[in-house]
C-alpha cells in the first residue's frame, strides 16, 4: 500500500465580504473558528448557500437574515500545498534530465534538421524556462500572484455577480484575474 502524506496550508488572501467573495472559494469567519466554502446556489428567500467544511451545514455566520448573511465579513482562504525540499529536487532533477535530453537530441542535427525542428525545439525550450520559473517560486516560498480581481479596472461587482466590463473578453462573468488584468490607477 502506497501512503503519501501531503502537507497543505490555509493563507488568507483578503478580507471581503460574503456576497463578495467568488464562487468556490474557501472562506474563514473572522474569528477563524469556521471554515466553510462558498457555493453558486442560493435559497428561494436568498441566502447564499455556503458549506462548513467538517459539518456539511450551511454556514449562516451566527445570523438566520439572508440579507445580514450577504454582507458578512469573512477571509478569504488559499490552500497552497507546503512544498518540501525532496519535491523541489525532484523537479531540478527531472527539469535538468530533459536539459541534458534536449542536448543530447539536438547535438549531432545538421542546420536543416535544426530549422525543421525549430517549433519543438522552441516547444521544449519553453517548457523548461517555465520549470526554473516554477522552481524559482517553490525556492522562495512566495505566491505566484498577488493580485485580485478588485484590483482590475474591468471588475465590476455592483452590474451583477463579479461582471467583467472588458469589451476584448469573451464572457461577461469575471474569470478571476486573467491575461486581461489591468490594474486600477493608484
Amino acid at each position: 500500500m502506497f501512503i503519501e502524506i501531503l502537507i497543505m496550508k490555509l493563507v488568507i488572501t483578503k478580507k471581503t465580504k460574503l456576497c463578495d467573495l467568488e464562487v468556490g472559494k474557501l472562506f474563514m469567519t473572522p474569528d477563524m473558528e469556521c471554515l466553510a466554502v462558498k457555493s453558486e446556489y442560493r435559497t428561494e428567500k436568498g441566502a447564499i448557500e455556503a458549506i462548513i467544511v467538517g459539518s456539511g451545514e450551511m454556514f449562516w455566520g451566527g445570523t438566520s437574515d439572508p440579507k445580514e448573511q450577504r454582507v458578512l465579513e469573512v477571509l478569504e482562504v488559499d490552500i497552497i500545498e507546503e512544498i518540501s525540499d525532496d519535491k523541489i529536487k525532484a523537479v531540478q532533477d527531472w527539469r535538468d534530465a530533459q536539459a541534458q535530453q534536449l542536448k543530447e537530441d539536438t547535438k549531432d542535427m545538421s542546420s536543416l534538421e535544426r530549422v525543421q525542428g525549430a517549433l519543438q525545439l522552441h516547444h521544449i525550450d519553453g517548457i523548461l524556462k517555465g520549470l526554473d520559473i516554477a522552481l524559482n517560486i517553490l525556492r522562495k516560498d512566495e505566491p505566484k500572484d498577488n493580485r485580485t480581481i478588485e484590483d482590475c479596472i474591468h471588475y465590476d461587482c455592483y452590474q451583477g455577480r463579479h461582471k467583467c466590463t472588458n469589451s476584448d473578453v469573451k464572457s461577461s462573468k469575471c474569470q478571476g484575474v486573467c491575461d486581461k488584468f489591468t490594474p486600477k490607477k493608484s
